[in-house]
């Protein structure tokens, strides 16, 4: 998902590419349930981050595809040196790494059989093959022709459930241009990724909330209080996410509720700010009631809260150039190496983006096809009298 400043216009844009649920995939369409969403060729998504990339550069870019693809395509086909994280990544996921056999173990494995190590040279020719494609053919070099029949054969061969109607859908729906969530923080201004996320959501509840609680800077940085006080404020915000945040376009979310400093007030000064909040203490649930605060509000829908297994392998980058643009992007396949399956010949992995959803009936992450997964990812924007003052972002799923 991308949230960008345009300064030219004095705008706040974002996409959303995020995967969404194949058309085939109904809840009878995973017979073992968590185990066929976490892992495994149906655990797979329909990817869009390439139509969300290249409408990026295509609508607030000054470069061609070709220059701008041109430095991975060499990294890719020349090498990259393996760095101490990249090392570990792989040696401690290898097993699944190795699942694509021909297509990995020349890859990620020295001479085949041992994982690649710190300073190894990676060179992954066959991905540099699909960037080159792209370069040329822009977004039909991924959803037509050649990488699109390669996803769906690895797709029928092992029983996944993504069909070149899934890609069709994709180009003709993604990405998806949405508002971006905003609240204030003092004299800041705090511009973060709408849902599917829920990163921007409960970082701007959190700020109402400490707000609520005053002058935190004058507790001593990572004293006691200093933890809870912040603790508090992130636990009470992620415990309505838990409870209301889902794909807008099957999920009624209280959005303005949970974004309003009144609803901050409510939700801070049901707990003593002294003492530890552990949640569903005292009877209480984990999450508040923000329906009475949101000035478009429909009855309120009661959703189940559900957890998630969800991974920290995530990539966020930012860039401002020198008019002032700003843009934050926040990207993932879910776990490492996704569900482990690389498309043949292609030379990238699958993701396993449908572990976050649930098969309770009532829960707002229940699986319903076309649907998109709630993520923590929080790509953000903040501003100061009118200005770009800082753009954050994070890896780390549920600790984003």
């Amino acid at each position: 998902i991308m949230v960008g400043y345009n300064a030219s216009a004095g705008e706040f844009v974002s996409y959303n590419f995020r995967e969404f649920v194949p058309i085939a995939g109904v809840p009878s369409a995973f017979p073992n349930r968590d185990a066929d969403v976490d892992d495994g060729i149906k655990s797979s998504g329909v990817p869009t981050q390439v139509l969300g990339l290249l409408k990026t550069l295509d609508t607030y870019g000054t470069m061609s595809r070709q220059n701008v693809l041109a430095p991975a395509i060499k990294l890719a086909n020349d090498g990259v040196l393996v760095t101490p994280e990249l090392a570990n990544a792989i040696r401690d996921n290898f097993s699944k790494i190795m699942r694509s056999k021909n297509d990995t173990k020349n890859v990620f494995a020295f001479e085949g059989i041992e994982p690649l190590g710190e300073g190894d040279l990676l060179i992954q020719k066959d991905y540099g093959k699909t960037l080159q494609k792209i370069a040329d053919e822009g977004a039909k070099g991924f959803y037509e022709g050649t990488v699109a029949d390669a996803i769906i054969s690895v797709m029928n061969q092992q029983g996944g459930l993504i069909t070149h109607d899934d890609l069709l859908y994709a180009t003709e729906n993604y990405p998806v241009a949405e508002t971006p969530v905003q609240g204030t923080y003092r004299d800041y201004d705090v511009i973060s990724v709408n849902t599917p996320s829920s990163g921007g959501i409960v970082l701007i509840e959190a700020l109402n909330m400490l707000e609520v609680y005053g002058e935190i800077r004058n507790l001593e940085h990572n004293s006691a209080e200093y933890i809870n006080v912040l603790a508090t404020a992130l636990q009470l915000a992620y415990g309505d996410k838990r409870q209301y945040v889902g794909d807008r376009n099957f999920v009624n979310v209280p959005l303005n509720g949970l974004l309003s400093k009144a609803y901050a007030v409510d939700r801070w000064q049901k707990f003593v700010p002294n003492k530890a909040y552990l949640g569903r203490h005292q009877g209480d649930t984990d999450y508040g009631n923000p329906w009475p605060f949101d000035f478009e509000a429909t009855p309120a829908t009661v959703y189940q809260s559900v957890d998630y297994d969800e991974h920290y392998s995530t990539t966020t980058f930012s860039v401002a150039d020198s008019f002032g643009n700003v843009a934050s992007i926040t990207q993932t396949i879910n776990y490492f190496f996704g569900n482990g399956v690389v498309v043949p010949g292609c030379g990238f992995f699958l993701n396993n983006q449908l572990s976050s959803f649930s098969f309770t009936t009532s829960s707002a992450s229940y699986i319903q096809p076309l649907k998109q997964p709630v993520s923590h990812i929080m790509p953000t924007i903040i501003m100061k009298d009118g200005d770009p003052f800082a753009t954050i972002g994070s890896p780390g799923s549920m600790r984003i």
